[in-house]
């Protein structure tokens, strides 16, 4: 169990899938010191009042449902759909293609046994009226709302990596308002970025009212996706939604590893700045041109890796007036992995000969990290999920050093039951800090990585437990916002 597990520590959620290409041709150079381009601002003839309009038809056309199925696992399920009540269980067994546990699942006796339920108490099927597709733990997942004569059902269809049907269930239907989350949040799903890397993105905009401040959410480690899914756990998602409750408007978008994790996995030259640091400068100036949001005070919220960041973001983005560490690392990532594995090897108390196996080899590698070390690397050496150039970017920048020049408000959150980042870090941020500057440190005690809440240790497994981001940590970071704002 501890060896699976594994696959969430830090150093898997920061390299996973990042070996990458040079999205921005220009913004690189090779050179062991990190060079940074500032981005091109999108082109727009649009005035800042039009943008506005733009923005709120757009929110009102959201509450439009989609008919029409638009990628190839939304055109699969209607197919499916289609032949389930055209009764052609046949064809739809020999159509499609469906993961080794959904083969045995699926037969004709049930697929006709589903109908004639469906039949009975749902009435005539009449029509697919809406679809929408999320990710969701590494599958793509696809809903149908239907019509039937009687009541709306969800069809709900999911999809491994290779395209295979993997499950079909069926759920309650629920209204929908826009992708309206609740009473509190209405959100628009939004196209930005570097022409030929373009991210999708979500605006989450307070339902009622014009929102007090906008905060745009970097994620931590990894190719995330927007929500910074984990499991059944979505904390950007949380954040969003539970911040547009207090009046603050949110972007959050999928990471570029994460949309183009294919393209870019055997780039040499992939560095955090076109990981993270380019894109986070595209969104604000996205949020500044394109939306008619009002910017006047915006702020940046890092988690994790995207805190660790912070200070390098600072020396390109504009127009913002705070930045928000959510269990930020101060330390260099080496720093924090062999204390991860030696926590998770450590919680039942027993460290096994493969544990210890393995610490030796995590030893290896991090000795090759060493700076004569990794210099001496070729190019395509993969060090800990990441190639050498990523990690002369990382050896060349040090956050500490660049936080002295951050003069405008900070706010340094850190969960105590966090193991992937400490107290450790958190004063290393507290000590560079001068008295000129205006920073603040909060503490939670029952609070993890994610900031959910737990009253045991945490680990791995806790995050595939469905939680969500904790009130008291939404609560102090709308009273720190809102008192930056006046």
């Amino acid at each position: 169990m501890k060896q699976t597990i594994l696959l969430l520590l830090f150093v898997a959620l920061i390299f996973g899938g990042c070996a990458s290409q040079t999205p921005n041709a220009e913004a690189i150079e090779t050179t062991t010191k990190p060079v940074i381009a500032e981005p091109k601002p999108p082109l727009t003839d649009t005035t800042a009042e039009e943008a506005k309009e733009a923005f709120e038809s757009e929110i009102q056309k959201a509450y439009q449902y989609r008919p029409t199925a638009e990628t190839e696992y939304e055109t699969t399920s209607v197919a499916f759909v289609q032949k389930l009540f055209s009764e052609e269980y046949t064809e739809i067994l020999s159509t499609f293609t469906y993961t080794e546990e959904m083969k045995k699942a699926l037969t004709l006796e049930q697929l006709e046994s589903f109908k004639t339920t469906l039949d009975t108490q749902m009435g005539a099927f009449k029509s697919v009226f809406d679809i929408n597709t999320s990710q969701q733990s590494g599958y793509n997942v696809v809903r149908l709302n239907t019509q039937f004569d009687m009541n709306k059902l969800t069809l709900t269809f999911s999809f491994d990596e290779k395209g295979h049907i993997a499950g079909f269930v069926t759920e309650a239907f629920a209204e929908k308002s826009v992708v309206q989350k609740n009473d509190f949040a209405i959100e628009k799903q939004v196209k930005f970025g570097e022409p030929g890397w373009q991210l999708n993105g979500v605006i989450t905009v307070p339902a009622f009212a014009e929102p007090k401040a906008v905060v745009i959410l970097v994620h931590g480690s990894g190719p995330n996706d927007r929500n910074e899914t984990i499991g059944p756990n979505v904390p950007f998602e949380d954040i969003a939604v539970a911040l547009a409750k207090n009046g603050i408007a949110t972007f959050r978008y999928d990471k570029r590893t994460f949309t183009y994790g294919q393209k870019l996995k055997n780039d040499l030259t992939l560095t955090p700045d076109e990981e993270v640091v380019q894109d986070v400068i595209y969104a604000s100036q996205y949020l500044r041109l394109e939306t008619g949001l009002d910017t006047t005070h915006l702020f940046v919220l890092g988690h994790s890796l995207g805190g660790y960041l912070l200070p390098q973001i600072h020396d390109q983005i504009k127009g913002v007036d705070g930045y928000i560490f959510m269990n930020a690392n101060a330390r260099p990532l080496e720093a924090l992995v062999t204390e991860q594995y030696q926590y998770i090897f450590n919680l039942d108390g027993i460290l096994s000969e493969t544990e210890s196996d393995s610490l030796s080899k995590l030893n290896t590698e991090i000795d090759k990290l060493a700076k004569t070390n990794l210099e001496a690397q070729s190019d395509d050496t993969l060090i800990l999920g990441a190639y050498k150039n990523y990690w002369l970017y990382l050896d060349n920048y040090n956050p500490l050093e660049k936080l002295t020049q951050i003069s405008i408000p900070m706010l340094f959150t850190q969960g105590l039951r966090d193991y992937q980042v400490g107290l450790k870090d958190l004063e290393a941020w507290k000590a560079h800090v001068s008295i000129d500057q205006d920073a603040t440190f909060l503490t939670f005690d029952s609070l993890n990585h994610l900031m959910m809440s737990g009253t045991e240790a945490s680990s791995p497994e806790e995050y595939y437990l469905k939680k969500e981001v904790a009130p008291e940590f939404i609560d102090a970071v709308s009273n720190w916002i809102f008192e930056k704002s006046h």
